[in-house]
Formats: C-alpha cells, sequence, structure tokens
C-alpha cells in the first residue's frame, strides 16, 4: 500500500473514530425526548412520536362511544388568526403559543389553569418560531426562555443568531 493509501486508511479510521465517539451523545440527547414520548398520555413531538405517525394509544376514545362526545372545555389565545404551531401535552400540562403577540402558555390539564402565560419578544408578526425542548416553552425569535411549567422566575434567557439569509 502506498502513502496515500496509507494515508487515506487513517482517515477513515480517525472519521469513524469520531462518529463511535458521538453517538453516545447523540443517544443522551433524546434521552428526555424518548422518555416522554413512551407515555402515551404525553403528545411531546408535533407528530406524537418518532415515526410521525400521529397516532395515540390512548383508547377513552372508541367507535362505539365517539359519536357520544361532547366539548368539555375550550381555550382561546385571544388571536383569532391561524396558528401553525401544534400543542405538545407533557406530564398534564399543555404548551402552546399564538401568532404575534407571541404568546407562550402553559395550561394544567386537569384544572385547565394557565400556569404560564409570556409574552416573547419579538420585533413583526412575523417573528413566531416558538417551540418547546425538555418540557419548556422556549420563546420569542431574536431570544430564547427558559420558562417552568407552573409558573414562577424565568429559567434561563439566551440571544439567538439571526438567521442568514
Amino acid at each position: 500500500m502506498g502513502i496515500s493509501g496509507q494515508s487515506n486508511a487513517r482517515a477513515a479510521v480517525c472519521g469513524l473514530s469520531v462518529v463511535m465517539l458521538a453517538l453516545p451523545g447523540l443517544a443522551l440527547a433524546n434521552a428526555d425526548v424518548e422518555k416522554n414520548t413512551a407515555n402515551p398520555k404525553n403528545w411531546a413531538m408535533q407528530a406524537g412520536d418518532m415515526f410521525n405517525q400521529r397516532y395515540s394509544k390512548l383508547n377513552q376514545i372508541n367507535k362505539t362511544n365517539v359519536g357520544k362526545m361532547q366539548v368539555a372545555w375550550t381555550f382561546s389565545t385571544g388571536v383569532l388568526r391561524g396558528h401553525e404551531g401544534s400543542p405538545l401535552v407533557i406530564d398534564g400540562t399543555m404548551y402552546l403559543h399564538s401568532p404575534f403577540p407571541n404568546k407562550v402558555f402553559a395550561i394544567d390539564l386537569d384544572s385547565q389553569k394557565i400556569n404560564v402565560e409570556v409574552r416573547a419578544e419579538a420585533r413583526s408578526g412575523r417573528d413566531s418560531a416558538d417551540v418547546l425542548r425538555h418540557g419548556e416553552p422556549w420563546s420569542g425569535l431574536r431570544r430564547r426562555q427558559g420558562l417552568p411549567a407552573t409558573g414562577g422566575q424565568q429559567r434561563w434567557s439566551r440571544s439567538m443568531p439571526r438567521p442568514v439569509s
């Protein structure tokens, strides 16, 4: 094997080593998501699970009682325009966000009590990019804030880089 063949083999082994060392970190990053999606009472991802099936394993509603369903309660964000994000449910708390004025809500599903209502920092109606990460809503396009599910103090706040256009 020539020098260039040895260099290529060495580079391949180094690359494979880096990938193998990174895999445990990726597994740890998904541990919270996997734990939350394993509980059928949670809807911790937009499509319900990592397979995007949008299927719930809950069985309280079935073909014999679906025709008898009635509205139990409703909630309005106070905005009549389109809402683009899906609500998420983790451990009995529903997280949702509104379009401009970019409010983030955490609602206790047992009591229907609003535990958190925060207006995100945004410059215009187009700046709505609220998501949920590890059971905490993030809010605002230019600043991310870690909010507790039951109200109280902001856990953390970070400025985010502007997207490259």
